[in-house]
């Protein structure tokens, strides 16, 4: 893992290199922000003390395969990461930008770039009748449709829990192209829905956990969140302002609350498990 952390790095630096100057010095210091974990958590994206789990999944999908050349498969997994990487950056700058996490102005250009720079490298393995195209289309709509959608049902505080965590699982959406173009190479496209199913899933739990430790932060900004959604239900309590949540909460409460959320996240863990079967 730690190799391919590296390669990507070396990668990313290579390509911001090529930028105009300024924003390829802002590129590399957002970066580096991201890794240094100042700022909002990167849980949402599947960010672990072992690297991404997306970045894990490719190869991890084509243990026991063999592509015939010229798409030697260490070259395949290895162009499906990039692409892929190049996304997750695309995405959250433009996510960055709309939570107001950053000004527009300072790296405007960069997701268009990065955008650009996937779909070069995924032309390089599927031509432009490949059904991998409506997959990339539809995947990064579905991505950034839910991040406008979790969006405004934060700000509801009447909008259900449960339609929440279902959207989170959207956000996640673009984490499936890169391992969908490698079941689309090797010709095992029949698991693809199995593997969103799997990606979804897992954004959920990762997003809950995000929700845990961004609760106080989320409610000051006047968003409720899913744990705040679900210690809300738990309250029985018509109370809607976000600022008085926490402070009224009893003991019983939040061990209610708690265990809803344990059962909700293992039940989650569940079926990514049974999606990972058919995936080995």
């Amino acid at each position: 893992m730690a190799s391919t952390e590296h390669h990507l790095d070396t990668r990313l630096s290579a390509l911001a290199y090529g930028w105009p100057t300024t924003l390829g010095t802002q590129f590399s210091e957002y970066r580096r922000a991201l890794k240094s974990g100042s700022g909002r958590s990167t849980a949402i994206w599947g960010g672990s003390l072992d690297g991404p789990y997306w970045i894990q999944l490719p190869e991890w999908i084509t243990r026991g395969e063999s592509v015939d050349p010229p798409y030697g498969l260490q070259r395949l997994i290895r162009d499906m990461v990039w692409g892929q990487v190049c996304l997750f950056y695309a995405v959250r700058i433009e996510d960055d930008i709309f939570d107001g996490q950053l000004s527009r102005k300072s790296l405007a250009l960069a997701p268009t770039l990065l955008l650009n720079e996937s779909m070069r490298v995924f032309s390089s393995h599927f031509n432009r009748r490949s059904a991998f195209w409506e997959f990339y289309g539809k995947a990064i709509d579905s991505t950034l449709e839910g991040i406008l959608r979790v969006s405004e049902l934060q700000r509801d505080p009447m909008a259900p829990a449960e339609l929440l965590l279902q959207t989170y699982a959207r956000v996640d959406s673009i984490f499936s192209i890169g391992s969908a173009g490698v079941c689309e190479k090797l010709g095992t496209g029949s698991t693809v829905p199995a593997l969103c199913l799997f990606v979804g899933e897992i954004g959920k739990v990762a997003q809950v956990i995000d929700d845990f430790e961004d609760l106080d932060e989320d409610l000051a900004d006047g968003r409720f969140n899913y744990v705040a959604k679900v210690l809300l239900d738990k309250s029985g309590s018509s109370m809607r302002e976000p600022g008085l949540l926490t402070k009224n909460l009893n003991a019983e409460t939040q061990a209610a609350a708690i265990e809803d959320l344990s059962s909700r996240l293992h039940a989650c863990l569940d079926v990514a498990g049974r999606a990972a079967g058919v995936l080995e």
